[in-house]
């Protein structure tokens, strides 16, 4: 998909959304929005993620910039943020003259400060095409249930943000496949932590987890120890960005 250059009806956010998805899948033959996709792509609250295979390299640089200037839209911004974490900034005038921007989050593997919580291979695993709330599909992928559920507590868990909204979220994830995200669970916390937000998301009564989300957080880190080598990267990387 290609935005068609219009003088008189400059692309929406949604729009050069859907256009960088569709190039992103071309491109390197998949690609999958993260996180709770159901408003996407008439409604962008904030940051569009995405994850990509892991074979891309420097390479992702480049695709940006060719999407950005076969697009009609201008790069204005790009940081790596993560050792597989890639942050694009994309702008645009409207028709009111105004500035728009679609900030673009790509990752392969999906890491927090260094810290490997799930691979790129995990993330992309047999990938499902997106609906929106009232089971209407949509022309893109989100990840299987089981990796959708278990990158959207992650991400909530480690930023200490799990409100309620996230947590009806990922009720409605659980839902679509109770046993993929259980073996999900089973996989990434201890057995005492698996159980607990096991019970929760089958009852849906998050109460208690929300909780007590620091000591779930200190238990995912456990399980998720940041080795030497991922330490020196990520070193180097902080070190990089000052320079």
């Amino acid at each position: 998909m290609t935005i068609s250059p219009s003088p008189n009806a400059p692309p929406s956010r949604g729009q050069v959304a859907l256009a960088l998805l569709d190039f992103l899948k071309r491109e390197l033959g998949n690609a999958c929005v993260l996180g709770d996709a159901r408003e996407l792509p008439e409604q962008i609250d904030s940051d569009l993620d995405i994850a990509i295979p892991n074979v891309v390299g420097p390479k992702i640089d480049t695709l940006i910039v060719e999407f950005a200037r076969h697009n009609g839209v201008s790069l204005v911004q790009l940081f790596r943020h993560e050792t597989s974490g890639w942050y694009y900034v994309l702008a645009w005038q409207g028709s009111d003259r105004r500035w728009l921007f679609l900030c673009a989050d790509l990752c392969t593997d999906y890491r927090r400060v260094g810290r490997l919580l799930l691979t790129s291979e995990a993330l992309l695993n047999s990938p499902t095409g997106a609906r929106d709330r009232a089971g209407t599909p949509k022309p893109f992928d989100v990840p299987e249930p089981g990796s959708a559920f278990i990158y959207y507590l992650m991400k909530r868990v480690d930023k200490n943000a799990l409100s309620k909204t996230a947590c009806d979220y990922l009720s409605s994830i659980y839902n679509s496949g109770p046993q993929a995200c259980e073996t999900a669970l089973d996989q990434h916390w201890s057995a005492t932590w698996s159980n607990r937000l096991g019970d929760a998301v089958r009852n849906d009564d998050w109460s208690d987890i929300r909780q007590t989300v620091p000591a779930l957080r200190s238990d995912l880190h456990r399980q998720h120890r940041v080795g030497p080598v991922e330490w020196i990267v990520e070193r180097a990387r902080r070190a990089s960005r000052l320079v």
